[in-house]
Order: C-alpha cells, then structure tokens, then sequence
C-alpha cells in the first residue's frame, strides 16, 4: 500500500514495481485520513508511507494503525534523510526511512527487507549506527525537558506539532 500525496510519485513507484516478483502494489491513497482505512480493509505486509502529508501526516497515520495492528510494517519515504528524520521514524516504530531519491535497486531492497521484519534506514546506516542515533537523541531530549518546560503554551503546541512531522504550512493552519 503506497501513501503519498502526490500522484504523479505514486504512479511512478508503480510503474518501477510492477513487475518486480514478490512485490504486489494492493492500493494507493494520497492521505493519512486514507491510509488509516485502506490499511484496515486491505491488510497489506508493508506500506511506503510519506512522512509529510496533508491532514494527518504519515508518522501520526502510522502511529494510529500501530496502535491496533501491532505487527505493522512500514517504510517511510521522505524528501530528507537526515539523522533527525531518521530517529523520529524510528521512535515511530517504523521500519524503515528512504530519500525520494533513492534508486530501484535500493527500494526493492528496503521493501524486501522490511517485509522479513528487519529495519533498513539506508546503506550507510548500520544496526550499530541506529542504536548510536538512538542514544543521542534520547539524551538530547531529556536534557532539553527543563528548558521545554519554560515555554508558554503556544510554544509547547507548536513544538508538539513539530515532532509529529507536520509541515510549516500544517502548524499555521492549525493556529489561524
């Protein structure tokens, strides 16, 4: 099952997995609100889901279908592959991050990969890496706890908004 807002990406991952063995594309939707109920009806072994989409965004449409289906597997696509990205699909429990950029190979790879179960944030990115980012992250959050708790409440929302992966233009619709 593929989410992501643009069409034009959709159909290009299908074109570039249509005739890849093993791999079936079962649905498309190009929101999280349609994630959430595609993925109920259709039941697929993985989604490619991207981060930033309009409405619910693609780490807060995982989260809500992890929350009943436990032993859902998903690889996020995204723009960036930044460490920052890379932890925040993590702690969402997803399996996986790739850039848009990243070529066939590579894709069916992660795909392969993340339907055994195991995670796959690129190349570059081995177990031991992810466990560093992990570490590091973690203490940077909880040495910024003190300072989070000086901010006003707007600022505490805004932060909020900010960690669920929503985009500028999402945090300031949501504050008109």
């Amino acid at each position: 099952l593929i989410a992501d807002d643009h069409k034009l990406f959709r159909s290009g991952i299908i074109s570039l997995l249509e005739d890849v063995d093993g791999i079936l594309i079962i649905g498309e939707v190009e929101d999280g609100h349609d994630l959430i109920e595609k993925y109920s009806e259709l039941n697929p072994d993985v989604i490619l889901v991207d981060i930033s989409m309009p409405g619910i965004s693609g780490i807060e449409a995982f989260k809500t279908i992890k929350k009943k289906y436990k032993d859902v597997k998903a690889l996020m696509l995204s723009m960036y592959d930044s460490d920052e990205y890379v932890y925040y699909a993590m702690k969402s429990g997803a399996k996986g991050l790739l850039s848009k950029n990243t070529m066939k190979g590579e894709l069916i790879h992660a795909i392969k990969t993340v339907n055994e179960g195991m995670r796959y944030f690129g190349v570059n990115l081995t177990e031991e890496r992810m466990i560093e980012l992990e570490k590091k992250y973690r203490q940077l959050v909880s040495t910024d706890l003190e300072s989070y708790n000086q901010l006003n409440i707007k600022d505490r929302n805004i932060l909020e908004c900010i960690s669920k992966g929503m985009t500028s233009q999402e945090i300031a619709d949501q504050f008109k």
